[in-house]
């Protein structure tokens, strides 16, 4: 670690000039419902008024704060600097960083100045983070990351805004408009917008009356001339008339869920350079994260009904210090491929991961060992118990209808069964590969090398019909991902799922 003596005397460098600007706009973003709803609110002495006071206090310490970090970029590590009345010091050695995240809205453009995140392998929390910092100083700090020197420290001619200070790169994928055009329809993120507007309506219901009231005072001139029509309407009409309004809604949903990609991934694209891999993306707000490809620890191809329907699929990752964010995803490096042909999936996973032929994991390649099918009876069992008790609660209220609940075995069954079929494994001294899902189909890829423990679980039904469940764990993976948990094998072949993974395990170096 380079002595302390060697940075003191050095002029340390700072958060750009503009940076208390962007603390106080990333403030009125977190409190803009709160802030909505004190505009509307129809009193004055609202606790929404309060909390919005409250909320432009809030971020006056941060903007004192930033005038007083600072930090040194040296040969072997990273330090900086915080804190007004509680100093803190910290030294980030670059071998710890994993990923580099940046985020450029139109504003930071205009500046010039970029919001940088560095990730460690814990991914629990950023490393640091620098608010507004300078594209220079970004490349500085990447190439001293990368064990490189920056020439002069002067910054570079004609860098362009859009790829927030990258060297160039070979471009492993770029999205065109359509892609992500089909990528909306396909994700269905329409329900985000609607989620946001109908939050904000219920939090400010006195607001929201008023104004439909005063609308409905409007239609009754035209209702009170067309009563009596309501007798005249055909069932014919009347069933036009819902499904044209189930179709404009269906039209409305889809709209949204497009301009929610295009704001998203407009301009995706995945580079590479050397052994390091960047994905930049956003219409308004471009983000842009980077990891290296041997900090990788879990791939997974994902594919719904309507990717089946384009014949797409969406090719995400997880690596060693992927924390956070408020999406889960979109800061951190998480996709490889939102959206991409099937066929090109495999040849673009061939060039990120030499080391095995993705071919394998075709549904068709034959390689595939499927779970006992009679664990279609072990998957049966939740899915029976729900129904059960929802059909005595509907007897107990509804009487007879509670006898509807017949016309559902069948489809659980059914599900059940398909279920069982779609679940397979691939295991070779190399990797393990785990699919699952008939209508959502996921499929799963880990390196043995990137294995952190490997366990056998069971609970009394498994323990009834002599089965458990295979788990492996990695690094950044989180509880509601897709990961290595084959579920009802035989207790013999977990076992030994284990013991030779662990066997595997222990004679190669770990990797992150």
């Amino acid at each position: 670690m380079t002595p302390v003596q060697d940075f003191e005397n050095t002029p340390p460098l700072k958060l750009h000039q503009i940076s208390p600007l962007f603390y106080f706009l990333d403030a009125v973003k977190e409190f803009a419902v709160l802030i909505l709803i004190a505009i509307f609110a129809s009193s004055q002495n609202s606790w929404a008024m309060w909390g919005a006071g409250f909320a432009a206090l809030f971020v006056i310490p941060q903007i004192i704060g930033a005038r007083f970090l600072k930090y040194w970029i040296l040969p072997d590590e990273l330090v900086v600097k915080s804190g007004i009345f509680f100093k803190q010091e910290r030294h980030i050695p670059y071998e710890r960083i994993q990923n580099i995240n940046q985020t450029q809205g139109v504003l930071h453009r205009l500046f010039k100045v970029c919001k940088v995140k560095l990730e460690s392998a814990s991914g629990t929390k950023p490393e640091a983070i620098f608010n507004v910092i300078s594209l220079e100083a970004i490349e500085e700090l990447r190439m001293a990351s990368q064990g490189k020197a920056v020439a002069n420290s002067v910054p570079q001619e004609g860098l362009s805004d859009t790829t927030l200070a990258e060297p160039q790169k070979s471009i492993l994928l770029s999205l065109p408009i359509s892609e992500v055009i089909k990528l909306g329809l396909i994700n269905l993120q329409g329900l985000i917008p609607i989620a946001v507007f109908l939050g904000f309506i219920s939090s400010q219901i006195e607001w929201w009356e008023h104004v439909s009231f005063s609308w409905l005072d409007g239609l009754r001139p035209l209702l009170r001339n067309i009563e009596g029509l309501e007798h005249s309407i055909s069932p014919g009409m009347l069933i036009v008339s819902v499904l044209s309004l189930l179709l404009l809604g269906l039209i409305v949903f889809w709209v949204l869920s497009i301009a929610v990609a295009l704001v998203r991934f407009y301009q995706f694209t995945l580079k590479r350079e050397d052994e390091k891999l960047t994905s930049t993306m956003g219409l308004f707000t471009r983000t842009s994260a980077s990891a290296s490809l041997g900090r990788i620890q879990k791939i997974t191809l994902s594919e719904g009904i309507l990717h089946r329907i384009f014949n797409r699929v969406g090719v995400s990752c997880k690596t060693a210090g992927n924390s956070m964010d408020a999406n889960n995803f979109g800061k951190s490096f998480h996709f490889l491929a939102p959206i991409i042909e099937k066929e090109k999936a495999v040849n673009l996973l061939n060039i990120i991961q030499k080391e095995f032929d993705w071919n394998l994991v075709a549904e068709d390649s034959g390689v595939w060992k499927a779970i006992p099918y009679r664990a279609w009876t072990r998957i049966l069992k939740l899915p029976l118990i729900i129904t059960f008790i929802a059909a005595c609660l509907s007897a107990y209220f509804f009487k007879w209808w509670a006898l509807s609940f017949i016309l559902v075995l069948p489809l659980i069954v059914y599900d059940a069964q398909r279920s069982a079929k779609a679940m397979g494994y691939i295991f070779n001294d190399e990797f393990i590969a785990y699919r699952s899902g008939w209508i959502s189909k996921e499929i799963s890829v880990v390196k043995i090398d990137k294995s952190h423990a490997v366990a056998i679980h069971q609970n009394p039904f498994d323990k009834r019909r002599v089965m458990a469940n295979f788990y492996m764990d990695t690094a950044g993976v989180a509880l509601s991902d897709h990961k290595i948990k084959i579920k009802y094998l035989d207790f013999s072949d977990a076992l030994h799922l284990q013991k030779r993974v662990t066997e595997l395990t222990n004679k190669q170096e770990f990797k992150w």
